[in-house]
């Protein structure tokens, strides 16, 4: 029971703060609390002035002692489920709310525990409460916009739209609703819509962090980098601390090839709480050749890795010293963080079709190095036994490979604007018997189709050289070489071997007959020339060194590489001359037609091959234009491509097991004129006869592996 003196004291505190003397009153408030700890009125006065000057997690412990005295207390327990929810303590919110609704269903408990369950995720009921909400108060104009955000999760996209526009309709300025109908359209892949939508919130309200946010990342999922920059800049000149803002910096720069802008902002998204941005900022580092301290950075990243922790996407670990292992557990790790399990579309049905039904799902059905590598397979699939459909997560560049993979299709499906959830009920209800995935971990993928298990058995093959660590694939196509039997344990697929080599090659791959001189492409007319058209990410301080090692004992020779980035090439330059080489010896091609790219191969003597990430696509393509490739082995399955490749082709006395086998093989081939012709011959000879370029018969040996995957 509460003195009279405390009570005097209580009703000048009440009447300080009715006046808005808030420091006057919380002053009194706390000389009560300290006479009387009991005093509740007081904690849960004292806890309101905290809420409103912004200590939420001081409001808090006021009114949880307030609520813990007076238990009955309505307004005290939706004040403190409420500074519970404007605090991000969403659990105890709804924990809190749900109790104070067992006492009395205010339209303040509902709407905090709607708010707050769908901040937890549970979104089930979360909509139970705003249906509920809603039938007592229809126009709560941020209940019918939060309620939107439940149904977008639960992939009610059509009632989310019409909850967004009844909202709306009763304010039509209501910028936050713009935002979220925005979020909406994303989700929905409709991004011209999105784009729209985050404008008008934009207009609205024009320091809306959310909806410059939104703009960016709509732009980008456009591929309009620059524009997307400049949202992104918007959001952080607003907030500073929104960590996907700095992400979708770093993101966009890195696509624009700016690539010490991008290593900065994932530098800062990682330290404001992103996960998985250790990898992407070390390859952002790979790809402009910036190898200052690589090296301990790969370690710790390795050292997160293997404990388990998200620090790197898989792609990454490719082109860095990882073990087997370590790319399994970075997989595996990578697979539960962003496709958590759910329900299976597929339910276990036997299908009895006449022709296996095969889906290709890939996003470089296109101008792109995997479809020069897999349009023969495409057409020489035995339509008796099988029925072929394409999945494309890309739109159609009008590219002439484009038009030739359609036509080797039964089915062909432009899913670029189709969200996961429909491409996956598309492969169930056409009954697809297997999905082959073609990408992986790679840029653009939509491993979450996969994810709901739209089709009895899922097959990782040739876009991602490595175990997806996922339990929803079922198998990965291989061969002898890039997952030997005693590697089986660094994949989480079972793993189906084809007799000469896993990867697809097109034998119809067109060399120009307009082979450029050696001026025309700024390579010297007389001295050796070496070459690696691998992408720069791919090239390490150790194989540099190599190389280095190399020209300084071959006079006169020079080493030809791709120019992927003006920040790469002026790196390595800096670091031949670092290792006493002059910098003048490299020489950078430009990207050009792949026709044309063939046959410039001919004024090259020998392709040098990068480890621990080997030539894939580009060595095939020195392979078909004749030029010979010398390989490292390594112990993973992008280590070992090379080395697939060269056995197939017919030249398996290039692949070296070390380094200084690697080096001094170099150096000999290129001191020994009439081996390295005979070599050359010996290639060329081969070339329409050996495994590797023989697209039939590897597509029989793929349609063999299909047949015993679904038997």
């Amino acid at each position: 029971m509460t003195s009279v003196k405390t009570q005097n004291f209580l009703n000048q505190a009440f009447a300080l703060h009715r006046s808005g003397r808030f420091k006057e009153a919380a002053d009194l408030y706390r000389k009560i609390i300290k006479r009387d700890p009991s005093s509740y009125h007081a904690l849960h006065s004292l806890g309101i002035i905290e809420a409103s000057a912004g200590n939420l997690d001081e409001a808090a412990r006021l009114m949880r002692r307030s609520v813990a005295l007076q238990p009955a207390n309505v307004d005290f327990i939706e004040n403190y489920a409420t500074v519970l929810c404007q605090a991000g303590n969403f659990p105890e919110a709804a924990e809190t709310a749900e109790k104070g609704l067992k006492v009395h269903p205010s339209s303040k408990l509902l709407y905090v525990s709607a708010t707050s369950l769908s901040h937890t995720g549970r979104h089930d009921q979360a909509l139970v409460r705003f249906n509920a909400l809603l039938a007592r108060e229809p126009r709560h104009i941020a209940a019918l916009n939060d309620r939107a955000i439940s149904l977008a999760e639960l992939e009610r996209y059509d009632e989310a739209l019409a909850s967004i526009d009844t909202a709306i309709q009763m304010m039509p300025i209501f910028a936050e609703a713009y935002l979220n109908r925005g979020n909406i359209y994303r989700r929905m892949n409709r991004f011209q819509e999105a784009i729209a939508a985050f404008e008008k919130a934009i207009q609205f309200k024009n320091n809306l962090a959310g909806a410059w946010l939104g703009l960016g990342n709509a732009l980008r999922d456009m591929r309009l980098f620059d524009k997307a920059l400049h949202a992104y800049d918007r959001v952080i000149a607003i907030d500073g601390k929104l960590a996907e803002a700095w992400f979708g910096r770093a993101s966009a720069a890195n696509e624009l090839k700016n690539f010490e802008v991008a290593i900065a902002a994932y530098e800062k998204a990682a330290a404001l709480g992103i996960p998985a941005l250790d990898g992407l900022c070390i390859f952002a580092k790979l790809s402009a050749c910036d190898w200052r301290n690589i090296e301990e950075e790969t370690e710790r990243l390795l050292g997160g890795v293997r404990a388990g922790k998200p620090v790197s996407e898989p792609f990454t670990l490719l082109s860095l010293p990882a073990t087997g292992q370590d790319q399994l557990v970075c997989a595996k790790t990578w697979s539960v963080l962003k496709y958590p399990s759910r329900d299976s579309l597929w339910k276990g049905e036997a299908y009895s079709h006449d022709r296996i039904r095969l889906a290709y799902l890939s996003a470089d059905f296109m101008k792109h190095a995997t479809a020069h590598l897999i349009a023969g397979l495409f057409e020489h699939h035995d339509r008796s036994r099988f029925e072929i459909t394409a999945i494309a997560l890309n739109k159609d560049d009008g590219s002439e490979i484009s038009k030739r993979m359609r036509g080797a299709f039964q089915h062909w499906l432009d899913a670029d604007q189709m969200m996961d959830s429909q491409i996956a009920e598309y492969i169930r209800k056409n009954e697809i018997d297997i999905l082959v995935d073609l990408k992986g971990y790679t840029w653009n993928a939509r491993t979450s189709i996969l994810a709901r298990r739209p089709a009895p058995v899922h097959v990782n093959y040739l876009g991602y050289p490595g175990t997806m660590g996922a339990d929803f694939i079922d198998y990965i196509i291989a061969d002898e070489v890039v997952a030997p039997p005693e590697r089986a344990v660094d994949f989480s697929e079972k793993i189906i071997r084809l007799p000469h080599t896993y990867q697809i090659n097109d034998r119809l791959r067109v060399i120009s007959d307009l082979v450029p001189t050696r001026a025309e492409e700024h390579l010297p007319e007389g001295g050796f020339v070496f070459c690696c058209f691998n992408n720069n990410y791919k090239i390490t301080p150790q194989v540099f060194s190599s190389w280095m090692r190399i020209l300084g004992r071959i006079e006169g020779s020079v080493l030809w590489l791709l120019e992927d980035n003006a920040t790469a090439s002026a790196n390595l330059r800096r670091e031949a001359a670092a290792r006493g080489v002059d910098p003048t010896r490299l020489i950078f091609a430009g990207r050009t037609a792949l026709p044309d790219h063939l046959a410039r191969h001919a004024l090259a003597d020998l392709f040098l091959d990068t480890s621990p990430y080997n030539a894939h696509t580009t060595a095939s393509d020195a392979l078909w234009a004749g030029l010979p490739v010398l390989t490292m082995v390594g112990e993973t399955f992008a280590g070992r491509v090379c080395a697939s490749l060269l056995g197939a082709a017919g030249l398996p006395e290039l692949v070296m097991p070390s380094s200084k086998d690697y080096e001094e093989t170099a150096i000999s081939l290129a001191s020994s004129p009439e081996r390295l012709r005979s070599l050359q011959e010996r290639l060329r000879a081969l070339r329409h006869s050996c495994p590797l370029f023989d697209t039939r018969r590897l597509t029989r040996d793929i349609e063999s592996a299909f047949v015993s995957m679904v038997r």
